[in-house]
């Protein structure tokens, strides 16, 4: 029978015909043990699905025990659990499983042709962007060639204008030495030398400004200083000025003016026949040392350049004794930092003169700028460095 006619009912009898119902009836189920069945009906209900054999027997009144009757009963499989229902559903699955996968993997597809194709878009973008840059960095190369060509040529206009070491050796009879360190190509700081009727100035001017906008104020201020000395002036309180009007004019330096630029700078008239110095300066000072004490001789406090049309500057005379020596400089040696960020400071500067004032001037140019370039390590310069010193000798 098929999955699903759980009710079985047998109706038992027998041909005892004197008293039917004193027979007793017993089943067995798949060689099991014998079971008396209550009355003459044998019900079966919710058999699970399989094979069943059984056997009947009665016993008589009598006692007599009737021969075995056998019989089989099969309950069918339900559907869902035949061979052919996994097999169909297997199907189902491995279809489905299949038909998802070359979704996925056409989805992935599609996805990858999307990448590759913005992947070319992009690449083409940087390969433009590529080309672009190339090109900007070949205007860039051959303009930054170009200003360093016209740095270089200003260099060396600059340095044409600045007197020789040859040149100040024979004048001070290699009685001075000048440290000068750019910190660019062209600098800012200039110094200045110039011999007459054995009179010498020296002057060490540190300029407003770096780079080009330093080195045109520093060309400038060498050109009127070469310019107030052929006209005659001397006297160094006088020459700055004259130095100070000139650059006023040349500039237009009105109340209006918006070029305020100029210098701070120190000028020393040396007439070494008479044992004696001349000082003036504006906002610079200069070091005299003498017996081992060092003696600070402080400029001015005003600048060459700005609105007043004039500016008047004080004077100082100094009068020197054999191996006495002086220096000027501009601040910045002092004022380099280290890596740390610490600066050098006047008076670590003070000390270093004091202690090598008396080793040959060719020497102390070079333990100076040993020291100033130990100091800095691989901290930037920070801006030019100049040092000019000078030993009398009768």
């Amino acid at each position: 029978m098929t999955y699903g006619d759980y009710n079985i009912q047998i109706k038992l009898s027998t041909s005892n015909f004197f008293d039917p119902e004193a027979v007793q009836y017993f089943v067995s189920i798949n060689n099991g043990n014998w079971t008396l069945i209550e009355g003459i009906n044998w019900i079966l209900y919710n058999l699970p699905a399989g094979n069943y054999s059984a056997a009947l027997k009665a016993r008589l009144p009598n006692g007599e025990i009737t021969e075995i009757y056998h019989f089989t009963i099969e309950v069918a499989l339900p559907f869902w659990r035949t061979w052919w229902f996994y097999l169909l559903i297997i199907s189902i699955l491995v279809l489905c499983a299949y038909f998802y996968t070359q979704y996925k993997v056409r989805k992935i597809e599609k996805e990858k042709q999307k990448i590759e194709a913005e992947n070319q878009i992009l690449e083409q973008k940087v390969q433009e962007r590529t080309r672009e840059i190339a090109e900007q960095k070949k205007i860039i190369e051959e303009k930054n060639t170009e200003i360093m060509d016209s740095l270089r040529y200003s260099e060396r206009i600059q340095q044409a204008m600045l007197p020789k070491e040859q040149e100040i050796n024979s004048i001070f009879e290699n009685n001075c030495f000048v440290l000068y360190m750019p910190r660019d190509v062209v600098s800012g700081d200039f110094y200045w030398i110039h011999e007459k009727d054995n009179q010498l100035l020296i002057a060490a001017g540190d300029c407003t400004g770096h780079g080009v906008p330093g080195a045109l104020m520093s060309m400038i201020g060498i050109s009127l200083l070469n310019r107030i000395r052929d006209n005659g002036i001397v006297e160094p309180s006088k020459i700055l000025s004259a130095l100070h009007k000139e650059i006023h004019e040349s500039l237009k330096q009105g109340s209006d003016s918006q070029v305020l630029d100029g210098m701070d700078i120190a000028i020393v008239l040396y007439e070494p026949h008479l044992g004696k110095i001349t000082f003036a300066s504006a906002m610079r000072p200069i070091y005299l040392i003498r017996d081992n004490q060092i003696i600070v001789y402080k400029g001015d406090k005003k600048g060459i350049g700005g609105r007043d049309p004039e500016r008047y500057f004080s004077s100082h005379e100094i009068f020197l004794e054999d191996c006495y020596i002086f220096y000027l400089f501009s601040d910045v040696y002092a004022d380099q930092f280290d890596i740390n960020g610490q600066k050098y400071q006047l008076g670590r500067f003070r000390n270093k003169l004091l202690a090598i004032h008396q080793e040959p001037l060719a020497s102390q140019k070079q333990i100076l700028k040993n020291e100033i370039i130990n100091w800095m390590g691989n901290a930037e310069q920070v801006d030019y460095i100049m040092v000019i010193g000078i030993k009398y000798k009768k």
